[in-house]
């Protein structure tokens, strides 16, 4: 089936999803709501595009040890032949060989927000260096902030910096490519870059070639 039937479907789709996180940002922003509001909005936009054998939950890796990691914002785990060791609604403490990637919410991205952001993800890669990490702010820090935060903990070397950092107020994707860390503004595809990056850590291979092409951006900056 050709793909072009599927490009206003999945640009609609986008947009929907877009629209609820700004929503949400303008309620976070006036602070009607904080915290667990910031990762339930997103808990239920990721949800809506994940497959049904993935769970999304706040909580915590747990391993056979007892070795526990810090609280992650948001856990997204492969149900599909493993299930949680405790879960309780929305709190879920789970093996690391069933975590698939860990998600740090905030409602604002300062300094200390970062710092406590990596230091919750460090704590979940030292149950298994796999998992993949994700850092997301609906508002906050500048793109020249955000730079200087990453070339400070890329010259420290004590926590690992998170696979994609995101941050809505500015449109702003940051990853690494090669020995850089580049942080682009993708402008309306902002949402649709959040996305791709989740469907790709939990490899849902069937949907990749009807989502839309990703254009990298404007490069903002390079460290």
């Amino acid at each position: 089936m050709p793909n072009a039937l599927f490009d206003e479907y999945w640009q609609l789709r986008m947009k929907s999803a877009a629209v609820r996180l700004d929503a949400a940002r303008v309620i976070i922003e006036h602070k009607l709501t904080r915290g667990i509001a910031a990762e339930r909005v997103l808990m239920d936009m990721l949800q809506e595009f994940l497959p049904q054998r993935f769970g999304i939950s706040t909580g915590f890796i747990l391993d056979s040890q007892g070795k526990s990691s810090r609280q992650i914002d948001l856990l997204v785990f492969d149900q599909a032949n493993s299930a949680p060791i405790y879960r309780d609604n929305s709190l879920a403490v789970v093996t690391p060989d069933m975590v698939r990637i860990v998600l740090e919410v905030k409602s604002r991205l300062d300094k200390a927000r970062f710092t406590e952001a990596l230091e919750n993800i460090s704590s979940a890669k030292s149950m298994d260096p796999k998992i993949r990490s994700l850092l997301f702010a609906f508002d906050g820090v500048r793109p020249k902030s955000l730079e200087g935060y990453v070339q400070s903990e890329k010259q420290r070397g004590a926590t690992p910096i998170p696979d994609g950092i995101f941050v809505m107020q500015h449109q702003l994707f940051v990853f690494q490519q090669g020995q850089l860390y580049n942080g682009y503004r993708v402008g309306k595809m902002f949402t649709s870059h959040l996305i791709s990056e989740v469907m790709s850590a939990v490899d849902v291979a069937n949907l990749k070639p009807f989502l839309p092409g990703l254009p990298a951006g404007k490069l903002a900056f390079s460290v």
